[in-house]
């Protein structure tokens, strides 16, 4: 399913609810591993208002997720994610396990904002916002699961 550029647009745009995803792609295939990248841009007022002067009226998302062919029924793989014209940029893992219902996909990462003095307040501001889009994420994935049975 993460592999399927179809899949990828509608899971960009189940995270993106309020603005607009302007680039999905998908290189590679499930089996040989593969990398999804995806584009939105969402409204800076998504965000605290303290923190908007660094951001504009609009925020531009790059997201990039790299995985590795499947070793033993699981999955590897990198992903980054950055918001374009900001020093804010979260990097990680991310692993699909098997469960007894199915799969997990599980995330691990860091948020950075390389901004002196209020660097870690503006991280510790993200780690809301990111925790709702893969919340979204898993519930767009569901969704698939569920459309596709």
């Amino acid at each position: 399913m993460l592999a399927d550029p179809e899949f990828a647009a509608f899971a960009a745009q189940q995270t993106t609810p309020d603005g607009k995803v302007e680039m999905v792609d998908v290189i590679g295939s499930a089996e040989a591993g593969f990398t999804a990248t995806v584009r939105r841009k969402i409204p800076s007022s998504q965000i605290p208002a303290q923190f908007r002067a660094f951001a504009g009226a609009e925020l531009e998302i790059r997201q990039a997720e790299v995985y590795e062919p499947e070793i033993n029924g699981q999955r590897r793989g990198t992903v980054a994610l950055e918001i374009l014209g900001t020093p804010l940029i979260m990097t990680g893992t991310v692993k699909l396990i098997p469960t007894p219902d199915g799969s997990a996909q599980v995330y691990e990462g860091d948020i950075n904002a390389n901004i002196p003095f209020f660097g870690a307040a503006i991280e510790k501001a993200a780690e809301e916002p990111v925790r709702e889009a893969l919340s979204l994420a898993e519930s767009a994935g569901l969704t698939w699961l569920n459309k596709s049975s």
